[in-house]
């Protein structure tokens, strides 16, 4: 079995036909924590696949996707404390 990581992925796309774009790509990754933020679980081929899936989406000069790599994890609801209105879809949050 392929050893998954979670990833924050947060991106800034300045053009509306793309940002529909870039937002229908992460959402088969991952699930939504704000507008433009995911939480996605990634084998290492799967993380490749996606970071060759952003490129052809965004313009290297107008956008900006990061991915930022917060280990393996068992649990991702385990990331979070959430303050105000709770998050869809991940499991076992606690709120404050």
């Amino acid at each position: 079995m392929a050893v998954r990581r979670q990833y924050l992925v947060i991106y800034d796309i300045a053009d509306p036909k793309r940002l529909r774009r870039m937002d229908r790509l992460i959402s088969g990754y991952g699930y939504r924590i704000q507008y433009s933020v995911f939480l996605c679980s990634l084998s290492r081929t799967m993380k490749a696949e996606l970071e060759n899936e952003i490129r052809q989406v965004i313009h290297f000069y107008e956008d900006q996707c990061c991915l930022i790599d917060l280990g393996e994890l068992d649990d991702p609801a385990d990331l979070f404390v959430v303050l105000g209105k709770p998050l869809m879809k991940i499991p076992k949050i606690t709120f404050l």
